[in-house]
């Protein structure tokens, strides 16, 4: 049995097509992804409050708590945008397009390949610290150590998981109708198969201005404001890589497919 091979994925114009859909659907993206951005700011703003006064002793089980809740706001915008990305999407109405079903607990489930999208936010705040610590004449296997662990990460690591993180656009895309996870993983990973390097530098190069944005944050801003541009940043950063998750899975041929599987299966 011969496969059809993938086709390959327009970098360049993948990552423009990424950044067109923010810039073409404000309307949609500000209800996408006012609340998670609402939440990241008000986590801060407290946390900053709470750190003015005396020590308390609870506050680390505050912080994961906000940390659990923001991480479930940004994975409901996450699929809400991957959704609105594919082709003939349906975008949901009201006053946020959020909402909680089958495939946004399932995208939680994947926390793993969430947190792996999450990882390129480090890399403003290391690169910051490593300055810091050039600086004041630190060794150098304290700052080669970090980089190193880092670099395996984002790559060679990020080219499996850039590619196996297809599976939560296939998740978005099912929305409420059941897929097997197993079947769509293999699909997805298929589909990836010799576009794992454009794969990479579509999603790292679509949030590459988020991340210098971050990196480039004033350290004098009032924290009020500091705390509200970067849940905006981090919310936008979200967006830009769900979509262009999204944009690379249907250039790859995969949008559709999990449905028209399962309207093969009910008429069979």
């Amino acid at each position: 049995m011969t496969t059809t091979p993938s086709p390959k994925l327009p970098v360049v114009g993948t990552v423009a097509r990424a950044w067109r859909l923010i810039l073409g659907r404000p309307g949609y993206a500000v209800r996408t992804g006012w609340i998670p951005a609402l939440a990241l700011f008000g986590a801060a703003a407290g946390f900053a409050a709470a750190g003015a006064g005396e020590p308390n002793p609870g506050t680390a089980f505050w912080v994961m708590v906000a940390a659990i809740g923001n991480f479930a706001m940004l994975v409901l915008a996450l699929v809400a945008w991957q959704r609105s990305a594919l082709p003939n999407a349906k975008r949901r109405r009201g006053a946020s397009a959020l909402r909680l079903g089958r495939a946004e607990v399932l995208a939680m489930l994947h926390f793993p390949l969430v947190c792996f999208l999450f990882i390129p936010l480090l890399l403003p705040e290391l690169v910051a610290n490593l300055t810091a610590l050039s600086w004041r004449g630190a060794m150098a296997r304290d700052i080669l150590l970090p980089v190193a662990g880092v670099a395996v990460l984002v790559f060679p690591g990020g080219l499996v998981l850039t590619r196996a993180a297809l599976i939560l656009v296939a998740i978005a895309e099912a929305g409420g109708h059941p897929i097997s996870l197993l079947d769509s993983a293999n699909r997805v990973w298929r589909l990836g198969g010799g576009s794992s390097i454009r794969l990479f530098l579509v999603v790292y190069l679509s949030v590459l201005p988020v991340l210098f944005a971050l990196a480039v944050l004033p350290d004098n801003l009032p924290g009020l404001a500091r705390a509200a541009l970067h849940g905006l940043l981090v919310t936008l950063y979200v967006l830009v890589a769900g979509g262009a998750l999204s944009l690379a899975y249907a250039a790859l041929g995969g949008a559709g497919l999990p449905l028209q599987r399962k309207a093969r299966r009910a008429g069979a």
